[in-house]
């Protein structure tokens, strides 16, 4: 089947953010035994701290907002080809009336 959509897949989109979120998640966990440890590692809590407010930062303004916009696109165009194929019903509805009406004149011919 041929795809016309106006926008990619949105799945890898929300499968990238599924990632950056898992390692938040995973980095978070470490960070969790980390603290727990007699001596823990600062330097490299404090690195994955920044790294995940930079992930968090990113997936917030950009590739949710990416992702909202691609279901806009998605939507309204969506919403162009019903109101296409409206149009094309209504005119399909018009020719079968003009249609009945030509059988009846050659009927009452």
């Amino acid at each position: 089947m041929t795809d016309f959509a106006p926008v990619e897949y949105t799945c890898p989109m929300i499968d990238g953010i599924i990632d950056i979120l898992k390692n938040i998640k995973d980095n978070n966990k470490w960070i969790m035994e980390e603290i727990v440890k007699e001596k823990p590692d600062i330097d490299h809590i404090v690195y994955l701290l920044d790294d995940a407010n930079d992930n968090l930062e990113r997936l917030i303004e950009d590739d949710i907002e990416n992702v909202r916009n691609a279901n806009q696109v998605l939507r309204d165009w969506g919403n162009s080809l019903l109101n296409e194929n409206d149009e094309k019903v209504k005119t399909i509805d018009e020719l079968n009336d003009e249609l009945d009406e030509a059988y009846k004149t050659i009927e009452e011919g």
